[in-house]
């Protein structure tokens, strides 16, 4: 709850920076402050009670503010800076003889470098290199005895996607690969969603 209300505060402040006050009625490109998010499929990998290593799948959602700098004349591409909060969601495994299921949550910020690029018209190549600072929960039954664990690490993730781009609204999909340490969470996590660009401030000359 603490990471989520945190995230609201930064994207209420970044909204408010972002206002047309803020704007200076010049042409915008695919530069300066943006919000995205985006729902995802989450495909894990984690050990079960008996450290069995089982897959499950599981929807969750993820939001992420950043900006992006100008690139130089004739360059076709930009570099970035994004902060953003990604929710695994929560994952159980079936119960097995005295063993019962396992359930398993992980949650976190990201902090990454983006850069992207012009691929075809309307269209951006774009990749994420960065941290996860994660916290993860888990709860189980083992011989008839309940163990509770919940750990925090920090783990680094990467991301490719493409952005078809409509003017300040983009449409985006990705896959991502990212980790968590308890329980060998591994997680294979495909987005789509939407991603607002602000008009950029350009100081008068």
């Amino acid at each position: 709850m603490r990471k989520t209300t945190s995230l609201a505060g930064v994207v209420a402040l970044t909204t408010a920076f972002a206002s047309p006050a803020f704007a200076q009625n010049q042409n915008y490109g695919d530069f300066g402050l943006y919000l995205a998010a985006g729902v995802n499929r989450v495909n894990a990998s984690f050990r079960n009670s008996r450290d069995v290593t089982v897959s499950e799948s599981e929807s969750s959602e993820t939001v992420r503010v950043g900006y992006m700098f100008p690139g130089s004349p004739g360059v076709n591409g930009w570099f970035g800076l994004e902060l953003g909060y990604l929710n695994f969601g929560d994952f159980k495994t079936g119960k097995v003889g005295r063993n019962t299921e396992v359930d398993i949550s992980a949650n976190g910020f990201t902090l990454a470098a983006i850069g992207s690029f012009r691929a075809a018209k309307k269209v951006d190549i774009y990749g994420r290199l960065g941290a996860f600072m994660v916290d993860t929960d888990s709860n189980s039954v083992i011989n008839g005895s309940r163990v509770s664990d919940s750990g925090s690490s920090t783990e680094p993730f990467f991301a490719i996607g493409a952005e078809l781009d409509q003017g300040r609204w983009n449409f985006y999909g990705e896959f991502l690969k990212v980790k968590a340490g308890d329980r060998d969470l591994e997680a294979d996590i495909l987005s789509i969603g939407v991603k607002y660009e602000f008009e950029p401030y350009l100081p008068g000359r």
